[in-house]
């Protein structure tokens, strides 16, 4: 490792890819906005997925030149792997964690659409996204849906994602909602957290994704019911393009 680290010092060209928003959810955030402003104005290009990143380096009179493209996944959105098995007409990917939004509400959201699509278990694949996180929402709805498909993360990197285009998704997390959308699968997307997730989903939709966005998690005793109603039938969309 140290070998390696001794090689930075002789490097022309340095890539730093991932990130994003820099927002109060994380620890450090807070009052670092200077610091990051100051770290990016030593490189040559700065690019950022959404506008919220954008203000932020580029505010209070910063000297850094920021451009506004995508997600650093589509770099590579060709090799992103997909099961090549049958993949089931609907999907869920709902995660417990860095969430605003109760786990129970999410479930009853999450049902709700399904009764209201009228998905049967075996049409229904749910996917997770990080390993034991995305299992504890689909544990509080999982008796009502018998015959569904977990897909456990160990078989989603080893197998990819199980996508088709004449599918519909619910999801809270933002990558999956990325490569369903760019291989033309509609969907749900539910933003969990206002000041973090929304900016993400948003940065999708203003790229081209098909997908409705439920923006700040909605309150479901007022619009469980609209959200499943808008989102019936609505769902097979032409192929958005990579």
């Amino acid at each position: 490792m140290a070998a390696g680290i001794e090689l930075l010092a002789h490097l022309d060209v340095v890539h730093v890819l991932g990130g994003g928003y820099l927002a109060g959810l994380w620890p450090a955030a807070p009052g670092a906005a200077p610091i990051l402003r100051a770290l990016a104005s030593r490189f040559g290009v700065v690019d950022v997925r959404d506008e919220k990143s954008a203000d932020l380096l580029f505010g209070d009179g910063s000297p850094t030149q920021v451009t506004m493209t995508c997600d650093d996944v589509f770099l590579g959105i060709d090799e992103v792997p997909i099961d090549p098995r049958p993949a089931p007409k609907y999907v869920v990917c709902l995660q417990s964690d860095a969430s605003e939004c109760g786990n129970q509400e999410l479930a009853a959201l999450a049902l709700s659409c399904l009764r209201s699509w009228g998905a049967r278990g075996e049409e229904i694949g749910i996917v997770e996204g990080i390993p034991g996180l995305d299992r504890v929402i689909f544990a509080l709805f999982e008796h009502e849906i018998p015959g569904a498909r977990f897909y456990p993360f160990s078989g989603v990197w080893a197998d990819g994602l199980p996508i088709a285009t004449d599918q519909t998704w619910i999801s809270t997390r933002f990558h999956p909602h990325l490569v369903a959308a760019a291989h033309g699968a509609g969907g749900l997307a539910i933003s969990v957290h206002a000041d973090y997730y929304h900016s993400k989903h948003e940065s999708l939709l203003k790229l081209g994704s098909p997908w409705t966005f439920a923006g700040t998690t909605p309150s479901l005793d007022d619009q469980t019911r609209s959200v499943a109603t808008l989102l019936r039938g609505t769902w097979r969309t032409q192929p958005t393009g990579r």
